[in-house]
């Protein structure tokens, strides 16, 4: 994407010309998507809230404390059972792939 007027996106949020200075300055190794302004089945962080939430309905917090503390044990849960997490990422069309880090 380059930094002129006409080519950035319907609505950008990012109306900074450093922002494009610094999209077109790495290129090489950068790629941009846009993608809509709210789009939560496009983003895999909105599928693991979901599963929380789900997994906290009838749960009663005494206070803050309490909550806080459920939170933590459920999102703990969640990152101990790879499956789950790895089960977030189809309906968004993402996947993991990992590629060696570029080192100069």
């Amino acid at each position: 994407m380059r930094s002129d007027d006409s080519k950035r996106p319907p609505g950008s949020s990012h109306s900074s010309r450093s922002f494009f200075k610094f999209i077109d300055a790495h290129a090489d190794w950068l790629t941009v998507f846009y993608l809509p302004a709210y789009a939560p089945e496009l983003n895999p962080a909105e599928t693991v809230w979901s599963l929380l939430k789900r997994s906290m309905v009838n749960f009663l917090a005494t206070d803050l404390d309490d909550l806080a503390g459920m939170i933590k044990h459920r999102l703990k849960m969640i990152q101990h059972h790879p499956g789950v997490i790895d089960g977030c990422l189809p309906p968004t069309g993402l996947s993991l792939n990992t590629t060696p880090a570029i080192t100069n």
